[in-house]
């Protein structure tokens, strides 16, 4: 018994997540070394010291409504905390608490998040570019492109023409990729719409060569496909 409380206390020692003891007054009681990685605090400057003081103030009144839940015995779900470092620094925080009504005591595990939430935070901001500074500027150039090839400004010559047409091609496969992009955004967070139809396999296929012919074309590539009257229900 003696050993695996030994064992226990190590794992606690030496854990990556900070484990703690919470008063019911939201004072740390206890706390392991993983508070000195996390929040450059040693543990003598943290035991005994309101919850609050180490919570940005935004957050506040957040995790006092979680430790609430929790001590009622309520259903609730891991809280995000934003927590702030000696030096000031916003650490993303997950924290996973149960009450102890015999020991009057919360016990919690605190799971830093902050690579997760910066990663979460670059996704948006490339969403938002490839909105905004991509699909923007590339409708742009396929209108100046189609007003060139009207023939409003002056006949173009076969060569001109099939200029124009290969930089139709790459403007659809760009605002294609950019499409793709936002689309996959919307699956991962559960927003996508399928439009289901009964779909011709080779307008896909035909869809898709038309797609590659330039860069094909440019780097000699001859594709071919094979003619089909299959039809399958999908989004095109």
């Amino acid at each position: 018994l003696l050993l695996a409380k030994r064992k226990e206390t190590a794992r606690v020692q030496n854990a990556q997540d900070i484990i703690c003891s919470i008063s019911a007054d939201l004072r740390f009681t206890s706390i392991n070394p993983a508070v000195e990685t996390m929040l450059e605090y040693f543990v003598d400057e943290v035991e005994n010291k309101p919850v609050l003081q180490f919570v940005a103030a935004d957050y506040g009144s957040k995790i006092m409504d979680y430790m609430t839940k929790v001590k009622k015995g309520e259903k609730a779900l891991p809280e995000e905390v934003l927590m702030t470092s000696r030096r000031g620094e916003s650490v993303y925080t997950l924290w996973s608490a149960q009450w102890s009504s015999e020991q009057k005591t919360f016990f919690c595990v605190i799971h830093d998040i902050t690579e997760r939430q910066l990663a979460a935070k670059m996704k948006q901001d490339i969403t938002a570019m490839v909105n905004h500074d991509i699909r923007s500027p590339i409708t742009t150039l396929t209108v100046a492109l189609a007003v060139l090839k009207s023939g409003k400004h002056g006949q173009l010559s076969p060569e001109g023409e099939k200029l124009i047409e290969r930089g139709n091609r790459s403007c659809e496969r760009i605002l294609h990729l950019t499409k793709d992009l936002l689309d996959l955004d919307k699956i991962e967070g559960g927003h996508i719409e399928l439009t289901i139809l009964p779909t011709s396999l080779d307008e896909v296929f035909k869809s898709a060569i038309d797609t590659t012919a330039g860069i094909a074309e440019n780097r000699n590539i001859k594709v071919e496909v094979q003619q089909t009257n299959l039809r399958v229900l999908g989004d095109q």
